[in-house]
């Protein structure tokens, strides 16, 4: 889904604008690689904050992901490492038909930190936005300065805590 929807935010500009500067195939490829790479890192640090950001500096309610019952990466990957006490509480939680109460939102974010699921979630925006990184080497002198843009923004999506490793 993320793939699909706000990583194309990224990736489509960078395609569309080398397709229309006569950038080489292989370069577009590479542009669409590296766009896909900084889009999913966007969505999964989006979806972090989302759990653990402070509402007065993010402007959003907290954890409305899980509000709203959203099955963003968090969630899946809880609901595959739980045991399975923690586990079931989890999926009954998703699968009520009433709204979750602010007690249970809480419940569920205690969950996800048990399972690891943020962390894991945070170790994975790094590692989307260091392929990326990575990738941007590829791009030739004649690009360099759009390159260094997108490093740029590889190291400030990836950024968490200590910042880019």
């Amino acid at each position: 889904m993320v793939s699909k929807t706000t990583a194309c935010f990224i990736q489509t500009p960078l395609v569309v604008g080398a397709m229309l500067w006569g950038a080489p195939a292989k370069m577009i490829s590479l542009l669409e690689e590296v766009g896909l790479k900084l889009g999913m890192a966007y969505q999964l640090r989006d979806d972090v904050i989302d759990l653990i950001g402070d509402s007065e500096c993010t402007g959003k309610t907290r954890a409305m992901d899980i509000f709203d019952k959203k099955m963003r990466l968090p969630v899946i990957h809880a609901m595959t490492y739980l045991k399975s006490k923690n586990r079931e509480r989890l999926l009954k939680l998703f699968e009520a038909r009433v709204n979750l109460t602010e007690s249970e939102v809480e419940e569920i974010v205690n969950l996800l930190e048990c399972a690891g699921s943020i962390e894991y979630t945070v170790n994975k925006t790094k590692e989307y936005c260091s392929e990326a990184y990575a990738m941007t080497k590829m791009l030739g002198q004649r690009t360099e300065v759009l390159a260094e843009q997108l490093r740029a923004v590889s190291r400030l999506t990836s950024f968490f805590g200590n910042g880019w490793d």
